[in-house]
């Protein structure tokens, strides 16, 4: 702890640091959309190393569409709700 206390009192750290923050998006600002390309690309990018490596896939496709039915089920009201704020 002693290390991270010191490179904080450094500028040039704190400069550093806090770029790298501001360059992440939070949790609430994404958008549905958004939410279910990035799962849907994370899943396909298993199924892809697996089928090269010759496995069986069917278990993680399913997986897959079971995870983008809820999250459209839990992301979608829960956009709406804010939005009517």
């Amino acid at each position: 702890m002693f290390e991270l206390d010191a490179s904080y009192r450094m500028l040039e750290t704190q400069d550093k640091i806090s770029k790298l923050v501001c360059k992440h998006k939070i949790e609430w600002s994404y958008k549905p959309t958004e939410i279910k390309d990035e799962v849907t690309i994370f899943y396909d990018y298993l199924i892809d190393k697996l089928e090269e490596e010759g496995r069986d896939t069917t278990g993680l496709l399913e997986l897959k569409d079971k995870k983008l039915e809820v999250l459209s089920k839990q992301v979608a009201p829960a956009a709406a709700r804010m939005c009517s704020r």
